[in-house]
Formats: structure tokens, C-alpha cells, sequence
């Protein structure tokens, strides 16, 4: 211990023992996270019998970094966080020292220039000791920096395999949709819609005669398998009858052949945002927001397509531009 009464400090060395190497994860920074960094607590200076400033000569973030080995190849590189990291002594009678020291450690995963939380230790320890037994003091934090390096050691030992945080590549796995609701009718090739599936009012001031409303979407749950996660995707295109209507003069089969290509496109562009999903590599830290993004080009790129058809065909007006869409369409359809 090194005193300073000009500043009121007391300074301690601590002394960690070396500890096994882990295989598993790097240690390449610790940051102190806490308010008040100058100091690490409260103590009772054996000469004085006054509350000091305690220190570490050896700056709490190199003591932890020199700690926390691991080997530098590893692809986990970890940094640490510096929570808490306190001690504070008082006293309650005039022969004994009550102390009270408590640190949390949080642990994050940097990857891709993200910082990834992945676990939080927490350390409490509470002593007594003599006026003149300072000594004592520095093996309860060695002790709870010892505790804190064996916990993550042991939590990434346990969670390699099934972390999120530390898997290292995405897979995706798209499944068989098989989406069911009264009010939605879910594309199926072989059951195509008629006009008893246009249930909405139409509304008024419109130069055509019918509209259906149709879109997809998709669903995706993740799980890590063997430090991967796997993403089980479903991709799904429908109608919404009630939003969907036709004046009562627009009934014919070649009207309705125009409406169900609106249906038919969407379902092209469904597949092949599916299949873009397949072959697309995500990122294991942003695949939800990467995912959300492409859904959104897809959704646009729909939307144009929708425009041009409607465009082109003059909402079915032009029987040539009307029996070209048609064929397109039908081809893509017979080669999915």
C-alpha cells in the first residue's frame, strides 16, 4: 500500500495469478464505463483513521486487460466494460473495519465494427478486518477479478455453439408456407380466384372497374445451430377480399383474367425475393435489418411492375398489350 495525505489516497498494487489461456475468445480492449472514474471506492488509512481515495498503481483497465488473456488468433474478439468497480469502508466500532466491494463486468463481442453485448458478471464480497490489517484488502478484488475471468470463460465455453452473439455465419432456410386466415386468401396455383373473392365497395369517381388488392410478406424466426444461426423463413403472397371490389358491369372472364395477372405478378416477385433470400450471405450481427431492407426493394420493385402492367395494358383496355402481359406471365409462372 502506498499513501499519499497530501491527496488522500491510498494506492494499491494488485496481483492477479496467470491464468489459462482460453481458446475460445480475445481480449482486445477494456473500457471504463462507470460516471465516476477517478477513483475506486472508499477506504480506512491505517495511519490516520480517515476515508481515502483508493487507487490501483497499475491503471483497473490494464489490470483487467493483462488478466483476461486468450488467444489472439481467435475470431471472438472481446472487450470488456467496466461497470462497476467499487469498495467502500466504514466503521462501526472501534476495534473493526466493515468493508462492502461489489464490480460488474460486461462483455461484448466486436464484429464488423458492431459491438455485440453478450453476458454481465457481477462480483459482491463483504469483509471485516483490523485497523492495522490493510493488507487484506487486495486479494478480495484479485479475488473477484479471478471470479469474473473464470465465469466468462466457462459462459463462452457453454455458449460457443448456441450464442447468437457469437455465431459466424447466417443460413436460410426457407419452409413450405402454409398460412391460413378467414379474411386473407393465400396464393395457391391451383385454386385461382374468381369475383366471389372481390368482396369490397368500390369507390366512387373511378375510370375502372375493378382493383384487387394483393401483396406478400414473410415471416422469420432464427435459432443458432452449431454457431450458426439458422433462419427459418416464410414467404407468402395474398389477397384481401374485403379490399378488394368490381362494379357490377366489369364481371367478365377477360376482366377477371386482367385482376388475377395483378395476383400472378406479385407471386413472381414473392419467389424471387425467396430465392434472393437463399443465395443472399447476411451479416451475423444486422441480418434483421438487412432482411427488412431487401423485403422493402422488393415491395417498391412490386409496386413498379404493378404501374407498368396497369400502364401498359391500359387497365386491360389494350387486348394486345392485355394477351402479351398474359403469356409473359404465364411463362414465368410454368418455369418456377
Amino acid at each position: 500500500m502506498i499513501t499519499n495525505p497530501i491527496f488522500a489516497q491510498v494506492v494499491i498494487d494488485l496481483k492477479i495469478k496467470q491464468n489459462e489461456v482460453s481458446q475460445n475468445f480475445y481480449v482486445v480492449d477494456v473500457v471504463d464505463e462507470r460516471e465516476n472514474k477517478e477513483f475506486l471506492g472508499k477506504v480506512i488509512n491505517q495511519n490516520n483513521f480517515k476515508k481515502q481515495n483508493l487507487l490501483v498503481k497499475k491503471d483497473i483497465k490494464a489490470v483487467l486487460l493483462s488478466c483476461f488473456k486468450g488467444k489472439q488468433e481467435s475470431i471472438n474478439q472481446i472487450q470488456i466494460g467496466i461497470k462497476n468497480f467499487e469498495l467502500f469502508e466504514e466503521t462501526k466500532d472501534s476495534k473493526r473495519i466493515h468493508g462492502n466491494f461489489w464490480m460488474t463486468l460486461n462483455f461484448y463481442r466486436l464484429k464488423e465494427g458492431s459491438k455485440i453485448e453478450l453476458t454481465e458478471y457481477t462480483f459482491t464480497s463483504k469483509y471485516t478486518r483490523a485497523f492495522n490489517k490493510f493488507e487484506d484488502v487486495p486479494p478480495i478484488l484479485s479475488n473477484g477479478i479471478l471470479k469474473s475471468y473464470q465465469y466468462f470463460d466457462n459462459w463462452v465455453s457453454k455458449n460457443l455453439q448456441k450464442s447468437e452473439g457469437l455465431a459466424n455465419e447466417v443460413k436460410v432456410i426457407i419452409k413450405k408456407s402454409n398460412k391460413s386466415h378467414e379474411d386473407t386468401i393465400y396464393y395457391n396455383p391451383n385454386s385461382r380466384i374468381t369475383w366471389t373473392d372481390f368482396k369490397g365497395k368500390p369507390g366512387r369517381n373511378l375510370n375502372f372497374g375493378a382493383a384487387i388488392f394483393s401483396s406478400f410478406g414473410f415471416d422469420c424466426k432464427a435459432k443458432v445451430l452449431n454457431g450458426e444461426i439458422v433462419l427459418e423463413a416464410d414467404v407468402f403472397t395474398y389477397m384481401v377480399p374485403n379490399m378488394s371490389w368490381v362494379k357490377s358491369d366489369t364481371k367478365t372472364d377477360y376482366a377477371l383474367e386482367h385482376e388475377r395477372a395483378h395476383f400472378d405478378i406479385t407471386k413472381l416477385i414473392s419467389e424471387e425475393f425467396k430465392s434472393t433470400l437463399k443465395s443472399t450471405t447476411f451479416s451475423t450481427v444486422d441480418w434483421e435489418s438487412e432482411i427488412r431492407y431487401m423485403y422493402l426493394e422488393f415491395f417498391q420493385k412490386l409496386n413498379k411492375i404493378q404501374e407498368k402492367y396497369d400502364s401498359e395494358t391500359e387497365h386491360g383496355l389494350n387486348k394486345d398489350s392485355q394477351f402479351e402481359w398474359l403469356e409473359k406471365i404465364k411463362s414465368k409462372l410454368e418455369n418456377l
